[in-house]
């Protein structure tokens, strides 16, 4: 018999089934999007270098997750509450939280001060002004760090619509 966990690219079946009924309910998948925009919204960076918004964001979304299913389990005795609770103990919050913030990463966030970042990031690169340094978007935190001759641009766009 293998030890080896894993079930369909997730880390156990726990976890794959938690983001699974996230994810196929309409009601929880638009509840959980808006958490997790929030979530992301709201990160700061921790005191040490290694504690980014992303990573913040992730922790703030994963220990959201956890509580919620944790506090909205069913209310059972003896074997079954033993048995969910083992059952829980195995999601990997983090890769859920992570999966979902992935998502927002990739562009699934409206945000209006992030629509038309790629032709600034596009022109940017053509004019030369594209350097290393990277900031937030002033909005959402940009979904990401965005290129700070992007950020210039948005806010060059915004300073001349003014």
């Amino acid at each position: 018999m293998s030890t080896e966990k894993g079930y369909n690219g997730w880390t156990n079946y726990e976890t794959w089934l938690v983001g699974l009924w996230i994810d196929n309910e309409e009601s929880s998948a638009d509840y959980w999007r808006e958490r997790t925009e929030e979530a992301w919204r709201d990160a700061t960076p921790g005191e040490h270098k290694w504690q980014t918004v992303s990573h913040q964001a992730c922790y703030d979304l994963a220990d959201a997750l956890k509580s919620h299913f944790e506090e909205n389990a069913p209310e059972l005795d003896g074997f079954w509450t033993d048995l969910l609770g083992a059952a829980l103990s195995e999601v990997n919050w983090q890769e859920i939280a992570n999966g979902m913030l992935e998502a927002i990463e990739q562009g699934e966030v409206d945000c209006e001060a992030c629509e038309g970042i790629g032709e600034l990031e596009q022109s940017a690169k053509e004019t030369g002004l594209l350097g290393p340094s990277l900031v937030n978007c002033p909005d959402c935190k940009g979904k990401g760090q965005v290129p700070a001759a992007v950020y210039v641009a948005i806010g060059t766009e915004e300073a001349s619509n003014d």
